[in-house]
């Protein structure tokens, strides 16, 4: 079912629960890439996305991929792929490593 922008009981839940509805759309839009729990989501969605305005509801979805990034990316876990041109690329992952705490 694809989200058709608010309608009226949205607007009122909007309204008298500011902060504390959840878009479930959302919720499962953002689920689908993530290993993170749900009710940490919903409360990141109500956070930043309790709005009917498109925009603020894109700013929010960016703010709560930016907080999952910085809470839940364990770089430890991470496989990093590099594609591409080995003279153009080479450079830039010295430059990386370089930066890295730890070798790769």
């Amino acid at each position: 079912m694809r989200y058709e922008g608010p309608d009226a009981l949205d607007a009122k839940l909007n309204e008298h629960f500011s902060g504390k509805a959840v878009r479930k759309d959302l919720l499962h839009q953002i689920k689908k890439s993530t290993n993170v729990p749900s009710f940490v989501l919903e409360f990141l969605l109500a956070r930043y996305c309790a709005t009917d305005d498109p925009e603020e509801v894109e700013a929010g979805m960016q703010a709560v991929v930016e907080t999952l990034s910085r809470q839940y990316v364990r770089p430890e876990a991470m496989t990093i792929v590099v594609v591409g041109d080995k003279k153009a690329v080479d450079p830039q992952l010295k430059k990386f490593q370089a930066s890295r705490k730890k070798p790769l």
